[in-house]
């Protein structure tokens, strides 16, 4: 599984992604969401995980893009796409 990980926090970023080695899945970290996009939007990723609240870009624009590249592709077969979000007060 290709995982994309947009965490600006260096603690942070290296607690998940010790997380996702430790289960032996492959994980590309970005601390931008300008750097994220630019790696990101050229890869097929089976998960990304996002920060919500990184400066410069919001979880929820990533999704939208998203959402605005896939509307004239083909669907996937035997590909799910989900959409897990959390908040904080």
């Amino acid at each position: 599984m290709r995982i994309a990980l947009l965490e600006d926090g260096p603690e942070q970023s290296q607690h998940e992604q010790g997380i996702i080695c430790r289960r032996r899945q492959s994980c590309d970290a970005f601390e931008t969401g300008q750097h994220f996009l630019s790696v990101v939007l050229h890869n097929n990723n089976d998960l990304l995980v996002l920060n919500c609240q990184i400066s410069g870009m919001s979880g929820l624009s990533r999704r939208s893009q998203q959402a605005q590249s896939r509307k004239n592709q083909k669907p996937d077969k035997g590909v799910v796409h989900a959409q897990v979000m959390a908040a904080h007060d």
